[in-house]
């Protein structure tokens, strides 16, 4: 096998090559059990070819949000526990508005 590099890009430039129409936003809460949980790596990726579009950390309350999102995609947003005690959570079928 060879090596591979690979370059991650910064997410303005990555959600400026999905549409024009970028005015919709996603915002969340991370919770375990109902309660919010905070600092978890979230996720959110297209859900037409399952492609990432941007990866932030949730708030001391667990609050996310996605912005400058093109309306017209659909998105599934993925949250991992930073203490590794549980599965990654999905959430799906979220619209930007």
């Amino acid at each position: 096998m060879r090596p591979v590099s690979r370059k991650a890009l910064h997410t303005s430039k990555a959600l400026q090559s999905l549409s024009s129409n970028s005015s919709g936003s996603i915002r969340g809460v991370t919770k375990l059990k109902g309660v919010q949980y905070p600092n978890c790596i979230t996720a959110l990726y297209l859900k037409r070819n399952l492609s990432p579009v941007a990866i932030v950390k949730s708030d001391e309350q667990g609050r996310y949000s996605f912005l400058g999102l093109p309306t017209e995609e659909a998105y599934f947003v993925v949250a991992f526990d930073p203490q590794k005690l549980k599965n990654a959570v999905i959430r799906g079928n979220r619209l930007a508005r």
